[in-house]
C-alpha cells in the first residue's frame, strides 16, 4: 500500500519522519546489510510512461520505506514523496517489493530520480526509521521529435541532393535507403542520392531522441537525362556532300545542337530518335554534339553525348620535300611517305634517272650540274595531289697549294699558299698538322696562310667545304717544315773583377758560339779561347775602374740568340791613398772641417771610431764634423773601390777649455804682441774687460778676438799687472791677473 501527499495522515508522517531525519533522533541497530536497496534498474520512455520501483528489503517484516521522486533540478514533483509501509515477507517475491508508477514528461519534466530516503523492520520499533539505505534510478522521459524530410522534386538526371531539415532534439538521423539508389551518405540531411534508372522514389528521414523515433518522407521523381550519338561514314575527295548520322534516346521530341568546330548547326523539334543529315563538306571534318535537350527540358550531360563524325577526305597529302642543293650529280630525295595511297616520283626531263621512282627516298641522277625540278605524285584511289621540289646540283671543290719555304728558325714563319677553282664562296678549309687540326674560313679563293711552328710539323690540307655543304678530301696535300731550335744564351752573370782577368761562364752552344767585345778596347783585351763559354778575359788596363760589356752568341742552322754580361774591373787602391789628414786640437770649439785627402778614385768614407761626433756628409773628404765633446774623438777615413780590399787613416781631435796665457809683450817684435784666448771666437755675445790696479776700467770690447794693450783711446797702457774678465753665453765668466811688459826684447 502507499500513501499520497493528500493524506493528512501522511503529512504528519512527513514532519514527523523529517524531524527524526535531520534531528538523528532514532535508535540505528549495527546491521551487516542495509535494511532496504533500490534495485530498480535506470529506464527511458518516450513522451510517457510507467517504471516498477523494485526495492529488497533485509531483516523481518513487518517492512516500511520511504520514496523519494525529484526532477533534474532536484526538486520534489507532484506526488514526489511515497511512503509505504505494512509489507510482509510474503508480499515479496525473493526478497523484493514491487511498486508500479506512471510518469509523463509534461507533468514530470524530462528526468525523474527516484531514491529510498529511509526504512525500517522488525528490528526498528515506530516510530523510528533508519537511514541505512542504498541505490537510487533514473528515469528519463525523452520528447518525441519532428524531423522534416523537405519538399518534393522533380529532377533531370540520375541525380539529387536532399533537403530534410532534422529536429534540434537530437543528432541521431538516417535515411531509409530504397532500392534502385544510392547516397553520398545515409546520414547527412543533405545527401546526395543517386538513381539508377529513371523513376519515382519515396525516401523516409528517420530521427530518433532517446526512446522516441518519428519520420517524414519526400518523393524524388528522376527524369533522367537524354543521351546521343553521332557519327558518320562519308568520304570525299577535297569536297563533296556527306551524310552525318544521329542516334537520339530519351523522351522525344528532341533539340540537338552538333558543330564542325567552326559554326553550330541546330536541329529543333525532332521526333525520330534516329536522323541522317546531308552536308557539303570541304576537306576532312569532323562533327561533335554540342547539347541535345529532351521534352522534359532536361540536357545531356557530356558524358551521354558520344561519338564523332569525321567526314575523310582522300585527298592524299604531297610532300616532296625542301629545295636543297646536292653535291655531284646523284642525290637521294626525301619526299613524305604518304599516309594513303601510292607516290611516283617524275621529271620532265628525259635523261633524269630515278633508282626507284616509286620510293619517296629515290636516288635521282642528272646529266649535269644546276637546277632541276622533280614532281612527286600521291594516287589516293583515284583522288591525286603532287608537289615539287628543286635540288641544285654543285660541283665538288677542288684545292691547290704550296709551301713558301720548307725550314725556318724557331719563332719564324713560312706561309702556305692554297687556292681552289670552285665558284660557291664562302669555304672552309681544313689544315692538319701533327696533333691537331685547324678551319681556315675564307670567302677568297686565294688564301696566304701563315705556319709558326714551334717544332718541325707536317701540316696536311685534308678537305675543303663550299657554302653548300659540298666537300672534296685529299691525301696528297701534305707538307713538311722543319724548325731550327731557337738557341736560348746566357752569357752569365755580371761580374766585378778586383784586377784585371775574369773567367766567363756563359751556357754550353746547341750547336756553336763565340764571345765578341761590345764596349771597351778590342784591340789591346783580348779571350783566351773566343769560341769557349768558359774563356777568360783579360784587360789591358784600369783607371780605377771599367766596365766592359761582352755578348756570347749561339748559332743554331738558321737561328742566331745572344746574350751580353757586363764585367767590371776595379784598380786596388794602396795605403798611400788613404791620408786622413793632420791631428787636430780645439778650444770650446765642438765642431770643425776635416781635412783628408781627395781620392783619385773609389769612395772614401768617415767612421767615428771612438769618442763623440757627427760626420754631415761621411763621404766628403772635407766634410763637416759636429757634436763633438771635450776630450779625445778618433775618426777612420776608409778607401774602398769596388770589390778590391779597403785602405784607411786615423786622426784624433781633441776638445779642451778656454786657454788664456797671463801676460804679453805688445812692443811689435812679432812675438806675444797681443793678448789672446783661444777658443774666445766660439763664444757667442762675449765680452773681454781690462782693468788697472786702480779698479779702473782700461780697455772693455764684444765679440772679442785680441787685444793689443792699447787702451780705449788706443794708447798703450802701462807695464804693470791688470786684471781682466771674460765672459759670454754658456761659459762661466774668466777673471784672472795679466802682466804688460814690453821690455821683454
Amino acid at each position: 500500500m502507499y500513501y499520497s501527499m493528500d493524506n493528512p495522515m501522511w503529512q504528519r508522517l512527513i514532519i514527523i519522519t523529517v524531524f527524526f531525519l535531520l534531528s538523528g533522533v532514532h535508535t540505528l541497530k549495527a546491521q551487516e546489510n542495509p535494511v532496504a536497496e533500490l534495485i530498480t534498474a535506470d529506464k527511458s520512455v518516450c513522451e510517457s510512461g510507467n517504471i516498477e520501483v523494485k526495492i529488497r528489503f533485509y531483516g523481518t517484516g513487518p517492512f516500511n520505506a520511504e520514496i523519494l521522486y525529484t526532477n533534474g533540478n532536484n526538486e520534489l514533483i507532484e506526488r514526489g514523496w511515497i511512503s509505504i509501509s505494512g509489507i510482509y515477507e510474503q508480499d515479496l517475491v525473493d526478497g523484493v517489493y514491487t511498486l508500479s508508477r506512471s510518469f509523463d514528461r509534461i507533468s514530470h519534466s524530462n528526468k525523474v530520480n527516484i531514491r529510498i530516503v529511509a526504512a525500517r523492520n522488525s528490528s526498528y520499533p515506530s516510530p523510528s526509521f533508519s537511514t541505512n539505505v542504498t541505490g537510487t534510478a533514473i528515469l528519463t522521459i525523452d520528447e518525441t521529435p519532428v524531423p522534416n524530410a523537405g519538399v518534393d522534386q522533380t529532377v533531370c538526371g540520375f541525380s539529387a541532393n536532399l533537403l530534410a531539415s532534422p529536429s534540434s532534439l537530437s543528432n541521431t538521423y538516417n535515411w531509409s535507403v530504397p532500392a534502385g539508389l544510392t547516397f553520398s551518405d545515409s546520414n547527412d540531411p543533405n545527401a546526395t542520392i543517386t538513381a539508377s534508372i529513371a523513376g519515382s522514389f519515396t525516401l523516409r528521414f528517420i530521427q530518433t531522441n532517446g526512446a522516441c523515433e518519428s519520420h517524414d518522407d519526400v518523393t524524388i521523381n528522376f527524369n533522367g537525362s537524354p543521351a546521343a550519338t553521332i557519327s558518320t561514314s562519308s568520304e570525299i575527295c577535297r569536297e563533296g556532300m556527306a551524310e552525318i548520322n544521329i542516334v537520339l534516346e530519351g523522351f522525344g521530341p528532341w533539340n540537338v545542337v552538333y558543330t564542325d568546330g567552326t559554326s553550330n548547326f541546330p536541329l529543333t523539334n525532332q521526333a525520330n530518335s534516329n536522323i541522317n543529315i546531308p552536308r557539303n563538306v570541304i576537306g576532312q571534318t569532323t562533327f561533335t554534339l554540342v547539347s541535345v535537350s529532351d521534352n522534359n527540358n532536361c540536357e545531356a550531360p557530356s558524358e551521354r553525348m558520344h561519338g564523332t563524325a569525321t567526314v575523310v577526305n582522300l585527298k592524299p597529302e604531297a610532300n616532296a620535300g625542301i629545295d636543297m642543293h646536292a653535291c655531284g650529280l646523284s642525290h637521294t630525295l626525301n619526299a613524305e611517305a604518304p599516309s594513303t595511297g601510292n607516290g611516283t616520283w617524275k621529271s620532265t626531263n628525259a635523261l633524269v634517272q630515278f633508282a626507284s621512282a616509286g620510293l619517296p627516298n629515290s636516288t635521282v641522277t642528272v646529266p649535269g650540274s644546276g637546277f632541276h625540278t622533280f614532281t612527286w605524285e600521291v594516287n589516293n584511289n583515284g583522288c591525286i595531289e603532287s608537289d615539287q621540289v628543286t635540288i641544285q646540283f654543285v660541283d665538288e671543290p677542288d684545292l691547290h697549294a704550296t709551301l713558301s719555304t720548307s725550314q725556318i728558325c724557331e719563332g719564324n714563319s713560312a706561309i702556305l699558299n692554297i687556292s681552289t677553282n670552285s665558284q660557291h664562296a664562302p669555304w672552309i678549309i681544313r689544315l692538319e698538322n701533327n696533333s691537331s687540326f685547324e678551319e681556315i674560313n675564307t670567302a677568297t679563293p686565294n688564301q696566304a696562310k701563315t705556319l709558326s711552328p714551334l717544332a718541325t710539323t707536317t701540316y696536311a690540307l685534308t678537305k675543303i667545304t663550299d657554302k653548300f655543304g659540298c666537300n672534296t678530301s685529299f691525301d696528297n696535300l701534305t707538307f713538311l717544315l722543319s724548325v731550327d731550335k731557337m738557341p736560348a744564351p746566357n752569357a752569365g752573370a755580371d761580374q766585378q773583377i778586383c784586377g784585371i782577368q775574369a773567367t766567363l761562364a756563359a751556357s754550353t752552344p746547341l750547336n756553336a758560339g763565340i764571345w765578341t767585345i761590345q764596349s771597351g778596347d778590342s784591340d789591346t783585351d783580348q779571350f783566351s779561347d773566343a769560341t769557349s763559354p768558359l774563356s777568360t778575359f783579360t784587360v789591358n788596363n784600369i783607371l780605377g775602374h771599367q766596365a766592359i760589356t761582352l755578348r756570347w752568341t749561339e748559332t743554331n742552322g738558321l737561328c742566331t740568340a745572344f746574350d751580353e754580361t757586363t764585367i767590371t774591373f776595379y784598380q786596388s787602391p794602396l795605403q798611400t791613398d788613404a791620408d786622413a789628414g793632420s791631428d787636430m786640437e780645439l778650444y770650446h770649439k765642438f765642431s770643425e772641417y776635416l781635412n783628408a785627402k781627395e781620392p783619385s778614385f773609389g769612395q772614401g768614407q768617415w767612421t767615428v771610431i771612438s769618442g763623440n761626433g757627427s760626420v754631415v756628409n761621411a763621404n766628403d773628404a772635407q766634410s763637416l764634423v759636429e757634436n763633438l765633446t771635450f776630450g779625445t774623438t778618433t775618426l777612420r777615413w776608409s778607401l774602398t773601390n769596388g770589390n778590391c780590399p779597403t785602405v784607411s787613416d786615423e786622426i784624433t781631435i781633441v776638445v779642451k777649455g778656454l786657454k788664456h796665457p797671463t801676460g804679453f809683450s805688445p812692443n811689435n817684435d812679432g812675438t806675444n804682441d797681443t793678448f789672446t784666448i783661444l777658443g774666445a771666437s766660439s763664444i757667442r755675445n762675449n765680452e773681454l774687460i781690462v782693468f788697472n790696479q786702480a779698479g779702473e776700467v782700461v780697455y772693455k770690447t764684444r765679440d772679442f778676438d785680441n787685444w793689443d794693450g792699447n787702451d780705449l783711446n788706443n794708447r798703450p797702457v802701462p807695464d804693470g799687472y791688470y786684471y781682466f774678465i771674460f765672459q759670454g753665453d754658456g761659459i762661466t765668466p774668466i777673471k784672472d791677473f795679466l802682466v804688460i811688459k814690453r821690455s821683454l826684447r
